[in-house]
């Protein structure tokens, strides 16, 4: 005991003539052809009926002053007028449109009058209501508040700009590691800079003498006075252990200087930015 739709769908009978396309379709053979009464439309490709709850339509919300009325009299000057009604009161789910109606009544003595209105048809289980469309409110949500906003769309915070760990996932412009400056490290393999354990800091004195390859002069008095001009800063690394390559210039007090590039582990602190000289070197 089912409507079966021209698209093969089965519906209770009680969604026929609902105002709604409970068959998906708005063909012939669909639920809601050929109903007669209230007809809804929309200028638009929406579904009629949208809204919340369950409505009955009531013919007598109407009112007879909506009505341009021609009748004639019964002889006995005696009115009796009875509104042509449906046999099934026309249930409305979910619906809030503009429509048109079509009233008509008849007399006892065969009198007909009709006519067609227009409005926005407000409909619910009792009478009619006030209805009012709310405003829709959008909240833009902006990006990367209070945060650094890689090239690649990703969030991190700024406390992981420029500390030589790719956090945003990439190298190229606009990436956490770019236009920092200071010390750069390098590897020949695709791996991310600043793995390490632990914190470290860098004392320019693990490298030692016995690495490098000096040529200097001798002061007058024998004695050796050599002091490295130190970097005057070192970079915060964090988590960072990476093969390195240091030039370290030397100079004595009767001028002579020396230099050699020195290469080995080198393993920073993840606190934060440093001064750093090598203590001087006396023979």
């Amino acid at each position: 005991m089912e409507f079966k739709c021209a698209n093969k769908e089965c519906i209770p009978w009680s969604y026929r003539c609902d105002s709604y396309h409970d068959c998906g379709c708005e063909d012939q053979g669909c639920d809601e052809i050929d109903c007669g009464g209230l007809n809804l439309s929309s200028d638009t490709k929406v579904a009629i009926g949208v809204g919340v709850g369950i409505f009955v339509f009531i013919l007598t919300f109407v009112g007879l002053g909506l009505l341009d009325i021609c009748m004639k009299m019964r002889a006995d000057r005696k009115y009796q007028e009875t509104i042509e009604k449906q046999k099934r009161l026309q249930k409305q789910r979910k619906a809030m449109a503009m429509a048109k109606l079509l009233v008509t009544q008849s007399s006892t003595d065969g009198s007909r009058m009709s006519a067609n209105t227009s409005g926005l048809l407000r409909v619910s289980s009792t009478n009619t209501m006030n209805a009012s469309l709310l405003s829709i409110i959008i909240n833009v949500v902006p990006d990367c508040p209070m945060e650094f906003k890689c090239a690649n769309k990703e969030c991190i915070p700024w406390s992981y700009r420029c500390d030589s760990y790719h956090d945003c996932g990439c190298e190229d412009q606009g990436c956490d590691e770019i236009d920092c400056g200071g010390l750069n490290l390098s590897s020949d393999t695709k791996v991310a800079i600043g793995v390490g354990v632990g914190i470290f800091v860098f004392i320019l004195t693990f490298v030692g003498l016995g690495l490098l390859d000096i040529c200097m002069k001798m002061r007058a008095d024998r004695k050796y006075q050599e002091t490295i001009e130190k970097q005057k800063r070192l970079q915060k690394q964090r988590k960072a252990m990476a093969m390195a390559k240091l030039l370290v210039t030397q100079s004595s007090t009767d001028g002579s200087r020396m230099s050699a590039n020195t290469s080995g582990l080198l393993r920073v602190s993840s606190t934060n930015t440093m001064n750093a000289s090598l203590v001087s070197v006396k023979n």
